[in-house]
């Protein structure tokens, strides 16, 4: 990365602008996984630059060369980024100017609420301990105890707190030691898993242990254990972990944040170990409180779906498998010979809502469940997530929820008390895409199509991106560059991207209504596309303004028969969530 800046222009934020605006080409256009910058060890301000868009100093050479330029005795520092580092940090100035985003120095990074350090030789020692502890209080009752988490990995950055995972013996309830090690100082960790007891131990106003205690039946296959191992003996995963915390660190504003940042490494490596192991793994999203770990014996007041549930929060959450499988149920639907059961689903939304509730609620109630819904500011009360999930299993079997936070189901799903299903945020859009996916699949192989998605950064490009990544889809986003969704290839050039697109997918412009005027689809784009290119705007959209009238009265227009499908994939997916099929 390089630039120049005349003087009369120096001292006015130029040069981080720009430097900012040249890392966001490299890593969202071109999708480099580095990129480097030097300048002379003299030279403050560039190095000032480099700092505030949370690059690293990594090397000074050529100290005590002979040059022409004043300063050039003391070398020439060089600065990096990686990929990771710069997802995790995008608006980096910002957050440094706050104080809360510094570089690595190998000591520690604070963020608003996480600090991670450098490996302590201390924590293998602070493990034996704690492990003698507990198995003196806990005797028979557990049968084997491990150091587990980045605290047992070597030269790995990591929170100060010392994890261990405990296996409990046959016929031992994890839920039921806390009288045994309560003296020890942990307690029971009440906004924890459900799936395995989870007991924290603090020092002082910090958390300095955690003891995960497993069914006897879970112990081979826990996640906490299999993604220890991965480290252990893969340096590159080790590094590229290393690297995403340290980024994480310097930019989340809390705990939740920064666990969500980690999510889609720590899936990809823990698939990598399952699948090395020959073990089964979990579609990639699926929730990171290990459902498949499920202890046997349910405990009083489970859902009776638990260990078979599976919540979809984005499409992330789904294989190409998963979609062959999820769409072979809603052709059982559409012939009336889908899954049906009892009990009740629990919907939330706003009373605007009209396709995506209608076909969710006539869905719910033709499989036997009765809908019961809620407006979705239900959920904002100041109640954790956790209980509002727990409380509400006992009484019905599934959550489809429109929110505009995907962050408020994450937080529903977390509890695994109870599949969630996202019916819309402001983040994506699933169903929907799902629901066209399932309808093109009826006369053409999706994988075959290119798909033009014409229009601005939103919950729509969102979710066709997730689908374009989730199936390997060919899709082109077109729109002014400025409203491009990162990671989809983009062009503004709106009649050539018409001409080799089969599939035309619109959104409405929201607040973008002047610069996507002029990539309204009309009748005359349409006949430069492809012989039997399909036209399916995204409802609700207003006849004249992202679709032309003429467009709309051509062949292409599949907009009805499109959605027509809403119901039995939405069918599908309450299926796929309780198990059933």
């Amino acid at each position: 990365m390089g630039y120049r800046l005349l003087p009369a222009f120096w001292g006015r934020g130029l040069a981080s602008e720009g430097a900012a605006a040249l890392l966001d080409h490299g890593f969202r256009r071109l999708d480099l996984p580095k990129i480097f910058a030097e300048t002379m060890a003299v030279n403050t301000a560039s190095r000032a630059v480099m700092s505030r868009l949370g690059m690293r100093h990594v090397a000074t050479r050529g100290e005590g060369a002979v040059g022409a330029v004043e300063g050039s005795a003391q070398g020439v520092v060089d600065y990096v980024i990686t990929h990771a580092e710069w997802l995790a940090g995008r608006g980096r100035p910002a957050a440094v100017e706050r104080g809360i985003a510094q570089p690595f120095t190998g000591e520690q990074i604070a963020g608003t609420m996480v600090t991670v350090g450098s490996s302590d030789p201390d924590w293998p020692r602070q493990y034996r301990s704690a492990a003698a502890d507990l198995l003196a209080a806990l005797g028979a009752r557990i049968t084997a105890i491990e150091h587990i988490g980045s605290t047992a990995v070597p030269g790995l950055v990591a929170k100060p707190i010392i994890d261990i995972a405990a296996r409990a013996a046959p016929g031992v309830d994890p839920f039921s030691l806390h009288d045994a090690i309560d003296a020890l100082g942990y307690r029971p960790h009440t906004a924890g898993p459900k799936n395995h007891a989870v007991f924290v131990k603090s020092a002082g106003s910090e958390r300095s242990h955690l003891l995960h205690v497993f069914a006897d039946d879970q112990w081979d296959t826990c996640n906490q254990r299999l993604f220890r191992d991965k480290l252990l003996h893969d340096e590159s995963a080790r590094r590229r972990y290393a690297e995403l915390k340290v980024a994480l660190a310097s930019s989340a504003t809390d705990g939740k944040q920064y666990t969500a940042g980690k999510r889609a490494l720590v899936e990809e490596l823990l698939h990598e170990e399952q699948a090395a192991r020959g073990l089964p793994s979990p579609p990639p999203g699926r929730n990171r409180r290990q459902r498949r770990c499920a202890p046997s014996a349910l405990r009083n007041g489970a859902s009776p779906y638990r260990g078979r549930m599976r919540h979809l929060l984005r499409l992330d959450d789904l294989r190409p498998d998963d979609l062959g499988a999820l769409f072979e149920l809603a052709d059982a639907y559409r012939q009336g010979a889908g899954p049906t059961t009892t009990g009740a689903a629990a919907l939330f939304f706003p009373a605007t809502s009209l396709r995506t509730r209608v076909s969710f609620e006539r869905g719910a109630a033709l499989m036997g469940l009765q809908p019961i819904s809620f407006p979705p500011e239900t959920l904002d009360k100041p109640e954790s997530l956790d209980d509002v999930a727990g409380y509400l299993a006992a009484w019905v079997d599934v959550l489809v929820v429109r929110h505009p936070d995907l962050r408020v189901l994450e937080g529903l799903a977390e509890s695994d008390a109870i599949p969630i299903v996202n019916a819309m945020t402001d983040d994506n859009h699933p169903c929907e895409v799902l629901s066209d996916l399932y309808a093109l699949a009826q006369t053409r192989d999706p994988r075959r199509l290119r798909f033009l998605f014409v229009g601005a950064d939103g919950n729509i490009a969102r979710a066709w991106a997730e689908a374009a990544r989730a199936f390997d889809l060919d899709l082109v986003q077109c729109c002014p560059e400025r409203l491009a969704t990162a990671g989809v290839a983009w062009t503004d050039d709106l009649p050539s991207a018409v001409a080799r697109a089969d599939v035309i997918l619109t959104d409405s412009p929201g607040a973008h209504g002047e610069e996507l005027e002029a990539f309204r689809i009309t009748g005359a784009l349409l006949d430069r596309a492809p012989s039997g290119v399909q036209l399916a705007p995204c409802p609700p959209f207003q006849r004249g303004r992202e679709v032309g009238l003429d467009a709309l009265a051509s062949p292409a227009f599949v907009g009805y028969a499109f959605k027509a499908t809403l119901l039995p994939v939405q069918q599908a997916v309450l299926a796929r969530s309780l198990g059933l099929g």
